[in-house]
């Protein structure tokens, strides 16, 4: 900048005007460079956000001695809130689910007082309804962020837990049906086992009756029939 302005000018710039104008030129570049830092830094929000939201992973910060929450867009998401509310401990409490909240608030008294790494899953009721079933991986993080205690992940488990849930009810049917199949294989083994002398018994009494119709009955004959 001060070239050009050195080249086209009629008169000799003074050291002073150059001494501005480098002054200028310096604020301008500064200015240019903390643009281009706040577009990386959008960009690599921008990235993360979409990564989060493809893995269905948030991210969240908790201060225990302020009870101050901070959450990434996805975890807004996973608790089906609005990212204009700010996150409390109590709104989390609520959002778990009936069965799993004793759980969660002895998990969470525990942790705020032994700053110690967790890795939990629990259920979310959500306001419609719905059940969510969520993996909490946590980590001390006062050393790195004073201003935090904990840092960590939600991840929504929902379709991996029901995926294995599908499976087992698979295998559960799968072996009814095999036991079904077993007793049918056995009812018919014994069906046949039976049949056959049943057959036997059926042929003889319609022998002893075919030889008593006769006059005289061959009583030998019948004797042996009834035997048999």
């Amino acid at each position: 900048v001060v070239g050009v302005l050195a080249m086209f000018s009629r008169e000799p710039i003074s050291q002073a005007a150059t001494e501005t104008l480098a002054t200028i030129s310096d604020t301008i570049a500064q200015g240019i460079q903390r643009k281009q830092a706040e577009e990386e830094v959008r960009r690599s929000e921008t990235f993360l956000a979409e990564a989060q939201a493809l893995s269905q992973t948030g991210s969240w910060g908790w201060n225990t001695a302020t009870g101050d929450l901070f959450w990434s867009r996805e975890t807004y998401r996973i608790f089906g809130f609005e990212p204009e509310v700010n996150p409390t401990l109590p709104m989390v409490t609520e959002a778990i689910h009936p069965d799993d909240r004793a759980r969660f608030e002895s998990d969470a008294e525990k942790l705020a007082g032994d700053h110690t790494d967790f890795d939990r899953e629990y259920r979310l009721k959500l306001r419609d309804g719905s059940i969510k079933h969520v993996h909490f991986v946590g980590r001390f993080a006062a050393r790195v962020f004073p201003d935090l205690d904990f840092i960590g992940s939600i991840i929504d488990v929902t379709e991996r837990i029901q995926a294995a849930d599908a499976l087992l009810k698979a295998q559960s049917e799968l072996a009814e049906v095999t036991r079904l199949t077993t007793m049918g294989e056995l009812a018919a083994s014994i069906a046949h086992e039976i049949n056959q002398p049943l057959a036997t018994v059926v042929t003889n009494a319609h022998a002893c009756a075919r030889l008593l119709r006769a006059q005289p009955p061959p009583w030998d004959d019948v004797m042996s029939a009834v035997s048999d």
